[in-house]
């Protein structure tokens, strides 16, 4: 079964920002207090939250850090978990609705089709009681929904805030699932689908956002570096005759310019993603130097890794800075299952990892998407 992407990442460097936070702060002896509060709220809290909801409050706190290095000035409501967490995702417990329990239902349907479905397609023998053993299935749709501190289970509140469309698109994929299983050779290979409720989600995530949300987040994260080094004054070895300082306002600029869109968009949605994390690393990174010696890093070899994806590489296609024509494969087929969940295909998400890393993976997610094409149009 495969671990979910950066989310432990983001909150073991949040639980830095913290420490950070009440080292700047000794002469407060309340401020210890408060912060043990907010931890104990952030590990509770965090596995209730969606994945794109934990990159989100995880940006607005490393904002926090820069503007302090920046200022000298760091806002409770800048730290504070759910002050911070109202103001950039909302109440993460929103009232369930009568909606989220038929998406729940639904849910539930689904994954017990995907149990039925192992336990027919890998039949094993009975226990002494006369009872089917416990299959990985069984293990898998337990922990997809359970919701105990430190499960990252799909919630009733959860489907709720995913809204009706990425709700449906949710069950679509577990519909997938259930059909991999059934075509699967062997149990092992069955086991490789039985993804976890965070990565589940990130698909759904990868299915609502456009290239240009991406490389908006990107954008923001470059932001926050540029804000991290408003005072450093000291001059560019690339450029000497400006400081530092302008180098990383020049970066952001840099990166929101139309043309890196473009670039932006010879990535796959997956790659983009990863860019985004890679970028986040990079700033938090920055700004833990900061908030450890009092230092900034280069901000010359910083400016540089952040604009390395954008630059270089292939020109892009002529059409590839808007419209729907130079959107990516792996776009278009996520869209698809929002809409076409009669007929969903597999994501290069499990290609890429299933057949490797190669043109293997490319030929293998060409032919599933060929063939389910077909089936579409005769259906």
């Amino acid at each position: 079964m495969a671990t979910s992407r950066p989310h432990g990442f983001l909150l073991d460097r949040a639980l830095e920002i913290y420490g950070f936070y009440t080292e700047h702060h000794q002469d407060d002896p309340s401020v210890a207090e408060n912060v043990e509060k907010w931890t104990e709220k952030l590990r509770r809290t965090w596995p209730c939250l969606l994945p794109s909801e934990r990159r989100a409050w995880f940006d607005a706190l490393l904002e926090g850090a820069a503007k302090w290095a920046c200022t000298k000035d760091w806002p409770v409501e800048m730290v504070d978990f759910h002050k911070l967490l109202a103001r950039v995702c909302g109440d993460p417990a929103w009232p369930r609705g009568e909606s989220a329990r038929d998406k729940d239902k639904a849910l539930s349907e689904a994954l017990r089709a995907v149990q039925r479905a192992y336990r027919a397609r890998f039949p094993q023998t009975h226990s002494r009681k006369g009872r089917p053993p416990t299959t990985a299935a069984d293990v898998w749709a337990t922990l997809l929904t359970k919701q105990t501190v430190g499960t990252q289970g799909v919630s009733q509140e959860k489907l709720h805030r995913l809204g009706p469309v990425a709700a449906r698109t949710l069950i679509a994929y577990v519909g997938e699932i259930e059909r991999q299983v059934k075509e699967s050779q062997t149990s092992q290979a069955a086991d490789f689908f039985l993804i976890s409720a965070d990565e589940l989600l990130e698909q759904i995530d990868l299915s609502r956002q456009s290239p240009q949300d991406r490389l908006n987040a990107y954008g923001s994260i470059v932001g926050t570096a540029a804000i991290l080094y408003t005072h450093d004054l000291a001059p560019s070895r690339v450029k000497p005759d400006e400081w530092r300082s302008s180098v990383m306002v020049d970066t952001w600029m840099s990166v929101t310019e139309a043309h890196h869109l473009a670039r932006f968009e010879l990535h796959d949605a997956l790659e983009q993603c990863d860019l985004v994390d890679e970028a986040r690393r990079l700033v938090f990174g920055a700004c833990r130097s900061y908030l450890e010696h009092s230092r900034w890093l280069d901000a010359d070899d910083l400016a540089q890794q952040l604009l390395a994806p954008l630059e270089g590489g292939p020109e892009p296609q002529a059409h590839a800075a808007s419209g729907s024509e130079g959107r990516h494969s792996f776009d278009l087929e996520l869209e698809s299952l929002a809409h076409v969940a009669s007929a969903p295909r597999m994501s290069p998400y499990y290609a890429r990892k299933y057949y490797g890393g190669s043109s293997l993976a490319r030929q293998k997610h060409d032919e599933r998407n060929a063939g389910a094409c077909s089936e579409a149009a005769v259906a």
